[in-house]
């Protein structure tokens, strides 16, 4: 599908981007620098949805897949960290090393073995696993849950608002395909 910006009705789209945001905002704990991270990166892929909403990078399947998987290979490296240098985190020069394996991995998993990409999604899982060794266990359940409803809102409005270039009998090809190489 063609990118087409979103530009027409840029204060409404704003306005549900600040809501979602907003919603999110009160379920993720915002005093954890974590958790203000991961919700600059849901914030990134609302407008990412908003402004390119045909982009590849931004269908359902590319969003939630990235977010999940990034999360999976952070949690899983995060837990390798700790068992191998119990929970000290003050090892700067290792901690950038990992996060550096954590973008490679995540990286190579989401384009070479599923076929998404969603940068968003890299950076916020990246943040938070290794730095704070996790202290707030609760993202785990809740970084899925907010991408739903991220998704749900931003898909729903797009698909609802520009009808004439987003059908919803179009929906499941243009959301849950693989690209075509």
């Amino acid at each position: 599908m063609k990118i087409k910006p979103m530009y027409q009705h840029r204060w409404a789209e704003l306005l549900i981007i600040a809501l979602v945001i907003s919603i999110i905002s009160l379920l993720l704990n915002i005093e954890n620098p974590a958790g203000i991270v991961i919700i600059t990166s849901l914030a990134s892929t609302a407008l990412g949805l908003m402004v390119a909403p045909g982009a590849f990078t931004n269908s359902v399947r590319s969003v939630f897949l990235s977010y999940i998987l990034a999360l999976f290979v952070s949690v899983f490296t995060g837990w390798i960290y700790l068992q191998v240098f119990s929970g000290d985190v003050g090892l700067t020069s290792v901690v950038f090393f990992i996060k550096f394996l954590i973008m490679l991995s995540a990286t190579l998993l989401l384009f070479g073995f599923f076929d998404v990409y969603h940068p968003p999604s890299i950076g916020a899982m990246l943040t938070y696993f290794i730095d704070h060794g996790f202290s707030d266990a609760d993202l785990i359940i809740f970084v899925p849950i907010c991408v739903i409803f991220l998704l749900a809102t931003i898909k729903t409005y797009i698909y609802t608002r520009h009808s004439d270039q987003f059908k919803w009998a179009d929906f499941r090809t243009n959301e849950f395909k693989r690209p075509e190489h």
